[in-house]
């Protein structure tokens, strides 16, 4: 038995450490790689006089296997910021311009390089990439403004493709039909807004036109279809202006991944068809993903689809601005470009996100720890050390409120086990602590890769309710009454010393691994976005076995001292009296995992009846016999123990309480759109009736006076994300980058969040305080204004 469990372990351990030595796959080497700087220059004209505020947004170009902003610069030293759109993970610079329309009123020139390397490839034929997350999915089966899935669109899809089952033949079919049917013409008026119906009736347009009948045609038939903007590169030229944008889409068939098609090409030089059916060539370079895009921060409706500037004067939306893009290729000595000649240097992408991260990568390897990004500690110091940084972080994860349920169950189920070698005792806790890393793991992984919230499984009150009556059966196996009222095959699993004691370790430790998963993606949401941004479901379980085998460690050792507890006692009293305590120690943890499903006023008296009850019996009732003055001592100061907890759980929260509450109102677009309208800083509230550090932080923080007389400056808004697999909560995790519960959003009057203040995990009153001063703004310094509202 002992040779099966080392085994077992050795085998897992050599898995894991085989996982550390490799790096995601990469795309195979493409032939066809250019390198680019693009100039991207755009003119505000005819500012009116008076105008206060002026900001303008322009896309970055995107990174990804087939393209890499590599660097890029904003011309003139102009004060700018990166933004990033939840949905499909566009990225924009904001040019806030309010100072120059002050200094030179009437028309504003700003330009950004970006230095961009793009392959050619052919996504057909090529190895089977990592699945993509199906929430990705569902979004680009979803319609547009402009790209039904219905009526004539849907009409057509079938009559042209629908009689065959296989994606890829769909999807040629379709494109086929479009290419030999619509003709390249921007005559008229209509095309070029992506209007699926106007090219579905004309048979003509350009780029958007095509690609949108495709998107729509595809989606109509089940097949996930996006998008992508971007502008063309001359292929016969090495530098020169750009007259335009184009566009092209891509769609997705699982085992081959997004594969790209240029109809609107190909319908011009029908030599070129099949090749533009999944490659695509280096002479283009991608800017944005999707159709309906809503750049962060700005007051204005979303946008069809984003190449050109969006401007705002005033808060209100601009349109006379004029854009201009030219490029050279790498290499290329400059002409004379005028001040465009005497740039400063290029910030590197990475060191751009290092600034809105707060500079996580310019602090050593503890610091960096102390603040986890996923995404800057590989970039700095590899796989290997990352791996190592993640087991050190999961061990850390050990302090956190979370999980704490697992140390009574573990102390209470391996303390009432039987006794037996050191080496077997350390088997079973090596079969547990592995448990716990594997279900781990496998939470954290399917998390990352579905979108969905980490621990929303514990969203399911019948999940609920099997840990805590498995916890439960475990107490009852320890007072002795086990093998009395359940089947046999549990008792095995109970019995620590047969073949079934590794199955019930196992069992338990996987259990517990998804009882950690409840609370904790808060901490390690870097983790899992990187996880999904990477789309390699190797790595990404690598990743978070590593963290779930640290945080499996601390317990591996407690479960090998508990299992100790039984002995060190040489009298049968004392190991009776013993097991019943630890029993007692399971049975907490099981109302600890129904907290969520019994009302707060019910709860209460619950936990409170059952420490008197406890208190009473172990130190007056239980009939172990007592038979030396030091084992009466240890009854009668259990009991006391008992009565003392009672008495601190009884006891009132320690906060400032107030008879007000926070003004919470529902979440909605309109709410927020209100908010930004009447320049109000807003905090957006993310819950979930299942998550447990909620109930506290409602309990203890959010109730406290001061806390509630700050939030009047704001509006507060409260999103209820229970059920997450509704399309509307699912909409929201996607837009604001929501991981775990609770999550606290603090967004400025521009309507820009402060990532910087935003709450993941249980806070004090002072902390949440700070922040809402913060967001305020106030002329005051933080501690001036904490002196105010009393926290020093």
């Amino acid at each position: 038995m002992r040779r099966w469990v080392v085994v077992a372990v050795i085998t897992i351990f050599l898995a894991v450490v085989s996982l550390l030595a490799q790096s995601p796959s990469a795309h195979p080497a493409d032939e066809g790689i250019r390198t680019v700087d693009v100039t991207y220059r755009f003119i505000i004209r005819d500012i009116p006089d008076g105008a206060q505020r002026v900001v303008a947004w322009i896309p970055l170009p995107l990174t990804d296997s087939r393209q890499n902003l590599e660097s890029f610069r904003v011309e003139n030293g102009r004060p700018y910021a990166v933004v990033s759109e939840p949905e499909y993970g566009d990225q924009f610079i904001q040019f806030d311009l309010s100072r120059e329309v002050s200094e030179r009123p009437g028309e504003i020139t700003a330009s950004a390089v970006f230095h961009v390397q793009r392959k050619a490839y052919r996504e057909l034929g090529m190895e089977p990439p990592a699945p993509v997350s199906e929430v990705i999915l569902a979004r680009f089966l979803a319609p547009d403004r402009l790209v039904p899935v219905g009526g004539k669109i849907a009409e057509e899809a079938r009559r042209v493709a629908g009689d065959v089952d296989e994606p890829l033949v769909r999807a040629r079919r379709l494109y086929d039909h479009i290419v030999n049917s619509v003709k390249y013409d921007k005559s008229g008026t209509g095309w070029g807004r992506g209007d699926a119906i106007y090219v579905c009736d004309s048979r003509a347009g350009n780029c958007t036109d095509f690609h949108s009948l495709f998107i729509g045609e595809a989606r109509s038939l089940g097949i996930p279809a996006r998008f992508i903007m971007g502008i063309p590169l001359p292929p016969n030229a090495s530098e020169g202006l750009i007259p335009g944008y184009h566009c092209w889409a891509e769609f997705y068939v699982h085992g081959h991944g997004w594969i790209p098609v240029d109809a609107s090409e190909a319908s011009k030089d029908r030599s070129k068809e099949d090749a533009l059916f999944g490659g695509l060539d280096a002479n283009r370079v991608a800017f944005t993903v999707g159709r309906d895009i809503h750049i962060p921060g700005t007051s204005g409706d979303s946008l069809n689809y984003v190449i050109y500037p969006y401007v705002e004067v005033d808060g209100k939306p601009y349109a006379k601005v004029e854009t201009q893009f030219s490029f050279r290729d790498a290499g290329v000595p400059p002409h004379d470009h005028g001040a465009m000649a005497t740039t400063p240097p290029a910030t590197p992408v990475a060191a751009e996100h290092e600034a809105i991260r707060g500079a996580h990568s310019a602090k050593g390897f503890w610091g960096m720890l102390t603040n986890f990004n996923a995404e800057d500690f590989v970039t700095r110091y590899g796989y290997g050390l990352a791996f190592i940084g993640v087991f050190m972080l999961g061990m850390g994860l050990t302090l956190t409120p979370c999980v704490y349920p697992i140390v009574p169950v573990t102390v209470g189920y391996f303390g009432a086990q039987a006794g037996g070698k050191w080496t077997l005792r350390l088997a079973f806790a090596l079969v547990f602590g592995v448990g716990i890393a594997v279900s781990y793991a496998a939470v954290g992984t399917l998390a990352a890769f579905s979108g969905s919230v980490f621990g929303a499984t514990m969203q399911n009150p019948a999940v609920l309710v099997a840990i805590a009556a498995l916890c439960a059966a475990m107490g009852l196996n320890a007072f002795g009454a086990f093998e009395l009222r359940l089947p046999r095959w549990l008792t095995r699993l109970a019995n620590g010393g047969s073949r079934g004691g590794f199955i019930g370790a196992a069992l338990m430790g996987l259990t517990m691994g998804v009882a950690a998963a409840s609370c904790l993606g808060a901490f390690i949401v870097s983790l899992l976005a990187y996880a999904g941004q990477k789309g390699d479901p190797a790595l990404g379980f690598a990743l978070f076995m590593m963290l779930g085998l640290g945080l499996a460690t601390p317990f591996v050792a407690l479960a090998t001292f508990s299992s100790l507890i039984s002995k060190v006692p040489k009298s049968g009293a004392w190991l009776v009296y013993t097991k019943k305590v630890m029993g007692t120690l399971l049975f907490a943890a099981a109302l600890y995992f129904m907290h969520t499903l019994v009302p707060e006023r019910a709860f209460r008296p619950l936990v409170l009846l059952c420490l008197v009850t406890a208190a009473l019996y172990f130190g007056f009732l239980e009939k172990t016999p007592t038979s030396t003055r030091r084992f009466r001592i240890a009854r009668l100061s259990l009991g006391a123990l008992y009565l003392g907890l009672a008495a601190w759980w009884w006891l009132p929260p320690d906060v400032e309480s107030s008879t007000a509450r926070i003004e919470w109102k529902p979440y909605s677009e309109s709410a927020l759109q209100a908010a930004q309208a009447g320049g109000r800083p807003t905090v957006i509230y993310f819950h979930a009736d299942w998550c447990i550090v909620c109930k506290e932080l409602e309990r203890l923080s959010l109730p406290d006076r001061r806390v509630v007389d700050a939030s009047r400056d704001f509006v507060m808004l409260k999103a209820d994300l229970t059920r997450t697999d509704s399309p509307e909560a699912l909409a929201l995790a996607i837009r604001y980058s929501i991981w775990g519960f609770p999550t606290l959003v603090f967004i400025g009057p521009d309507g820009i969040e402060r990532q910087h203040l935003r709450i993941e995990q249980f806070e004090p009153p002072a902390v949440i305080l700070e922040k809402l001063i913060k967001l305020k703004g106030s002329s005051e310094t933080v501690p001036q204004l904490a002196k105010h509202h009393g926290i020093l």
